[in-house]
């Protein structure tokens, strides 16, 4: 359904995909919004929310579906044994979220990290489907 409303209101010339100009607008009209709700995304660190910000915003088109694709960044200091959780869920169940296979985590230099999926976890009084969780610790 939201992937019907976002081709019908914003792929203009009705190719399929979406330009450059297209995916400008997609991203004032129908995903700054989303800001209000943590892009459907939370970082806790040691436990901790962080509040996060988005960049690199795009679109695709996967045959009907839609697909938004973006960084989330936050700061935070992280140290030897911190616990990074990293969560990305729609309680609407209005969208599908996915994380990509081998997420970009940036980290200074010395410090490695690593990976698991988690399920039904509790953070912050929120019950989450699915959850990241990156350990981190010295190279």
């Amino acid at each position: 359904m939201f992937s019907s409303i976002i081709f019908e209101d914003y792929d203009t010339n009705h190719d399929g995909k979406f330009s450059k100009s297209e995916v400008a607008k997609i991203e004032k009209e129908a995903f700054v919004n989303l800001k209000n709700f943590d892009f459907y995304s939370y970082v806790f660190v040691d436990g901790v929310k962080k509040s996060i910000r988005y960049a690199d915003f795009n679109v695709e088109a996967d045959g009907e579906k839609v697909i938004y694709s973006f960084k989330v960044l936050f700061n935070a200091t992280l140290k030897p044994n911190s616990v990074l959780n990293f969560i990305s869920y729609d309680p609407t169940i209005f969208t599908d979220l996915l994380l990509v296979d081998d997420p970009l985590v940036i980290l200074p230099n010395g410090y490695a990290y690593t990976m698991s999926y988690e399920k039904d976890k509790i953070l912050d009084d929120i019950e989450f489907p699915n959850m990241v969780k990156l350990e981190i610790g010295k190279q």
